[in-house]
């Protein structure tokens, strides 16, 4: 398994996490940013959660992580929604906001896994909130090999590196 975070604080917290629970030897954690993944088809699944990581984080991460997937892998994505308006509305906007990642609507949710190549986009609605949850889809064109540039990092084929 492998966890990443920007926050070498929250790193120091999940290290210590892994070895009070006896799987420290089975984990990887990365001080990496979600948008700065470069493996290919090694992760059969992804925790993505949107309350900590503003829209234009996950437009930008959603193409990478879709493509560290292994095929048939999927994504978990938890989303922070708001049904209200007035007070409540604006206060629930704000919390949202406080965590980092905003408000965002399933309609948007959907869109952004969609555009990013995934498929079977599915709704969870479940007690504590919304989650999306979408595997990775066949995309048109070449599938992406060692050196493949997808922006302004460079994908790597994390098999065939040390």
């Amino acid at each position: 398994a492998v966890g990443i975070d920007i926050s070498q604080a929250m790193l120091v917290v999940a290290a210590e996490d892994a070895a009070r629970e006896g799987f420290a030897d089975r984990i990887q954690l990365r001080e990496q940013s979600v948008v700065d993944v470069t493996d290919v088809a090694v992760f059969d699944l992804i925790w993505l959660p949107q309350p900590f990581l503003p829209q234009p984080v996950l437009e930008r991460a959603l193409p990478r992580l879709h493509w560290a997937l292994r095929p048939g892998g999927a994504v978990v994505m938890p989303i922070n929604t708001n049904t209200e308006s007035g007070p409540i509305g604006a206060i629930t906007d704000l919390r949202n906001l406080m965590t980092g990642g905003g408000t965002v609507t399933v309609a948007t949710a959907e869109h952004m896994l969609a555009a990013a190549g995934f498929a079977d986009v599915r709704v969870l609605d479940l007690h504590g909130g919304t989650a999306l949850c979408a595997v990775r889809g066949t995309p048109s064109g070449d599938a992406p090999t060692a050196g493949r540039d997808l922006g302004d990092k460079t994908i790597k084929d994390s098999r065939l590196s040390d």
